[in-house]
């Protein structure tokens, strides 16, 4: 099980602190209340209130419901996603990807794509590493009564966005002998690709097994590209390494079926091991 940090459990003792002062403003109730209570309790006709007030939690509940409200809803809930998801992420997928600009800058403009084309996928794939398994937060999907799925959906969109954007700043500061247009199509379909995969594992297993299999899948790029590798299994390869409808509508149909698989319901989450 995961420890707290030393700020997680400076922000409880915090919490704990503010609880018990408001606890202690709060007169305690006298006699009187537990003398109405009682009358209640043994009244053959207790009183009922007819129209009970409930007030959901703000931007859940049956706002969620109403179209109007859902996209300030998606858009508090992605915001939320960049207080949760640890804040190494954002450094570190932009140094892997400014150190793959620059090796490609100080190389042959030729190769510029191509190395492009295995740096952006890699980094969009480890960047999915934060993705939640089913059920790994409970507490989240209970309280705010958001659904695994939902936050599941919102946290691929935050990071997919991220690292996609990195790959397009760094397409553009690339552009020289190689178009934009070349540059974005080195990367764009194998990094929808190896979303999906990473999705997929994240759903049916866990981050880290979703993120191992489509590691896997850039290893067996790698290996394909060096020389004597066999050519029927090359050739596969780069059938499906590049950028056409093909592989864009095969990687988005993927990802959509395994958010899909995503449990809904927040109070029946599958007890998932975190081993």
């Amino acid at each position: 099980m995961t420890q707290p940090s030393d700020r997680d459990a400076a922000a409880w003792r915090v919490t704990a602190a503010a609880i018990r002062a408001e606890a202690a403003a709060v007169p305690a109730p006298g006699p009187e209340l537990f003398a109405r209570v009682a009358a209640q309790l043994s009244s053959p006709h207790p009183a009922t209130t007819p129209n009970p007030v409930v007030r959901p939690i703000a931007g859940y509940g049956a706002a969620t419901h109403r179209l109007t409200a859902r996209p300030a809803v998606a858009v508090r809930l992605m915001l939320a996603q960049l207080r949760i998801l640890h804040r190494a992420v954002w450094p570190a997928t932009a140094l892997v990807l400014a150190l793959g600009v620059t090796l490609a800058a100080i190389g042959p403009d030729h190769r510029a794509a191509d190395l492009l084309g295995l740096i952006a996928p890699l980094v969009g794939t480890l960047a999915l590493a934060a993705l939640p398994a089913p059920g790994a937060e409970p507490e989240f999907a209970v309280a705010s009564g958001t659904s695994p799925r939902t936050v599941l959906l919102a946290r691929l969109a935050v990071l997919s966005t991220w690292t996609a954007g990195l790959a397009f700043v760094a397409s553009l500061v690339l552009t020289g002998d190689n178009t934009l247009t070349t540059l974005v199509e080195s990367w764009l379909g194998p990094f929808a690709l190896l979303t999906a995969v990473s999705v997929v594992g994240a759903v049916l297993s866990r981050p880290s097994v979703g993120v191992a299999a489509a590691v896997a899948l850039w290893g067996l790029r790698c290996v394909t590209r060096t020389p004597g590798a066999w050519e029927p299994l090359a050739r596969v390869v780069d059938r499906w390494w590049t950028t056409n409808l093909t592989v864009l509508a095969v990687a988005v149909t993927v990802t959509a079926v395994a958010v899909g698989l995503a449990p809904v319901n927040p109070h029946r989450l599958r007890n998932y091991s975190e081993a």
